[in-house]
């Protein structure tokens, strides 16, 4: 599944084989779609889309029907709203996403079935980009709270976020390895200058043994 402005010009998403080939068209929207995510079940794709006019989280199936809206963060004519990065929990029952509301950011976790929500990090400043290990038991996130961008993990449940990272520059995006010992992250820690360039780096799941996996002058 990915998202595309091949037919229009917005961003749509669409699904095609492994291959390549037999692209099928699953939104049509003037409005953007796009970050989809697939049910770990192969049932469902979840979805951003700005068709309410802020970013939203929505689920279809994977023909393209039954497109739901699981979030609702418009409800006030003040501050910022959007939504990021939507990851599956393993038992494709729940979803969790990157929420701005009120100009700040956090994660937070819905029900795919019945949109029911609860906020699952709190915390004055940004936290971004959300990643549910394979086994469930931890999220993987990326926040600002400590001065700059370090990576973190929560249980699924409200509580406090154990810290992983502590470089002095940027450090997000993580992925889990399929045995959810292992987390790939992205991180600017190596940047010779202000270009920006970022490498990839892997840790095992406790935050030891952060190994570089990339050595580039561009952006990884």
């Amino acid at each position: 599944a990915f998202a595309s402005t091949r037919d229009d010009g917005d961003f749509d998403i669409y699904v095609m084989d492994a291959a390549g080939q037999n692209t099928v068209r699953l939104t049509d929207d003037a409005a953007t779609d796009w970050e989809p995510a697939w049910s770990p079940d192969g049932t469902r794709i979840a979805f951003v889309s700005y068709r309410t006019g802020v970013g939203e989280l929505f689920v279809m199936d994977v023909d393209g029907f039954g497109v739901t809206q699981l979030s609702f963060i418009a409800d006030a004519d003040d501050g910022t709203y959007d939504t990021f990065a939507p990851t599956w929990s393993p038992d494709s029952t729940q979803i969790a996403y990157q929420s701005i509301r009120y100009d700040n950011s956090d994660i937070y976790v819905v029900d795919a079935d019945t949109a029911s929500e609860y906020q699952l990090t709190t915390d004055f400043d940004w936290d971004f980009w959300p990643a549910w290990s394979p086994d469930g038991t931890m999220i993987a996130f990326g926040s600002w709270r400590d001065g700059d961008p370090e990576i973190y993990t929560i249980g699924p449940e409200p509580g406090i976020p154990t810290q992983l990272t502590f470089s002095a520059g940027y450090d997000g995006k993580p992925a889990w390895s399929p045995d959810s010992t292992m987390i790939a992250f992205e991180t600017d820690r190596d940047a010779v200058d202000e270009s920006g360039d970022t490498n990839i780096y892997v840790m095992y799941a406790d935050g030891s043994d952060q190994t570089p996996l990339t050595s580039d002058l561009d952006r990884d």
